[in-house]
């Protein structure tokens, strides 16, 4: 299955010509305390805000590097 952007608008493709990377929106941690689970949820939360579409992510909606300011995602 190719990657594609998942951000609202969006039309970027995994397709061989353009390089880019591709980056899964972050899932909620539920094996770990709960600081970890309220981290993650607003880490998600905070993504799916920025990524714009009504509908629900996947585990496999994938954001590409075009919507991050150096090109990758930062940890």
């Amino acid at each position: 299955m190719p990657n594609s952007c998942f951000v609202k608008g969006c039309k970027n493709r995994a397709d061989g010509v353009q390089v880019r990377s591709f980056y899964a929106i972050p899932a909620i941690i539920t094996h770990q305390d709960q600081k970890t689970l309220k981290l993650s949820l607003k880490r998600r939360q905070k993504w799916i805000a920025a990524i714009g579409r009504e509908k629900a992510a996947t585990k496999y909606s994938k954001v590409c590097s075009d919507h991050f300011i150096t090109g990758k995602m930062l940890h």
